[in-house]
């Protein structure tokens, strides 16, 4: 019994470092400037890619996804453990790897950041 109880404590689950934020999604048309641009938070999947493999691997996005580290969010918020390293945050209704939705973690801290993602359409 004792055994079992140590073994317990020695899971990933202590892993210190993460991220919690914030996600808002619009999309629309962007002819216009994106001052008339509209977001609501967003709920759904959201995927967290390593910008080392990503930049290093053939693999296709939906590969990259299937790798990744993901979890809920849910009317627009989310919090993830996650290794420490640079990620892109990425959603499936706009895969994309690009400066606007990158953030690091950083040891033993939690990064705090708010992301808007828009797809033209």
């Amino acid at each position: 019994m004792v055994l079992s109880v140590f073994l317990s404590a020695c899971s990933t689950n202590t892993l210190k470092s993460g991220i919690t934020g914030t996600l808002q999604y619009g999309e629309g048309n962007c002819v216009f400037d994106a001052s008339f641009r509209t977001y609501a938070p967003y709920s759904g999947y959201i995927y967290f890619v390593n910008k080392v493999i990503a930049d290093t691997s053939s693999l296709s996005l939906n590969e990259l996804f299937a790798t990744s580290d993901s979890t809920k969010c849910t009317v627009g918020e989310f919090t993830q453990k996650l290794e420490v390293g640079i990620y892109y945050l990425c959603i499936k209704e706009y895969p994309s790897l690009n400066k606007d939705n990158i953030f690091t973690i950083n040891p033993n801290a939690t990064t705090e950041q708010s992301f808007w993602i828009y797809k033209c359409i």
